[in-house]
């Protein structure tokens, strides 16, 4: 009987050794080597990109002018913005927040930047990350066209 009971405590020792062993503990030698089994996993296809819809073309093509260095193209980009603006506001102003400030400030246009920065403030004043965005974005404007003391109080109001 006293064979039985070592041999029974001998093997639950053993197990409970191994079931918590660390394999951090166990160095390299102890642990057999994982090798990825590539062929009974089925390959991942990737879907293709999606089509620009005609609205992200029209985004992209008025950023594209509005950091162009022709003038006309500028003035023209800058006419197609107040338009969309003034017919879809929700879109337009979030698409002059990402987008088309930045370009403005790229295509040196920083007068027309701040104007607009200022009016997506005050398009949405209850939008505190667009408020911010667009503040920081007039301030950018205000310093590039030399206005520093407008430029510092933009700023502020950050």
């Amino acid at each position: 009987m006293k064979t039985l009971e070592r041999t029974t405590l001998f093997l639950t020792v053993l197990l409970a050794a191994s079931f918590f062993r660390s394999p951090v503990l166990a160095g390299p030698t102890t642990l057999p080597a994982r090798t990825p089994n590539k062929a009974s996993k089925p390959a991942k296809v990737k879907p293709s990109a999606k089509p620009k819809t005609e609205a992200q073309q029209r985004v992209d093509r008025i950023a594209e002018a509005l950091a162009s260095k022709d003038a006309t193209q500028r003035t023209a980009a800058l006419a197609e913005v107040r338009e969309w603006l003034a017919n879809d506001p929700d879109k337009g102003y979030g698409y002059l927040r990402s987008r088309w400030l930045k370009q403005m400030l790229i295509g040196g246009m920083n007068g027309p930047a701040a104007e607009l920065a200022l009016a997506g403030v005050l398009a949405s004043p209850q939008n505190t990350a667009a408020v911010t965005s667009f503040m920081e974005l007039r301030a950018r404007a205000l310093l590039a066209d030399g206005k520093t003391a407008d430029a510092l109080a933009s700023a502020k109001s950050v």
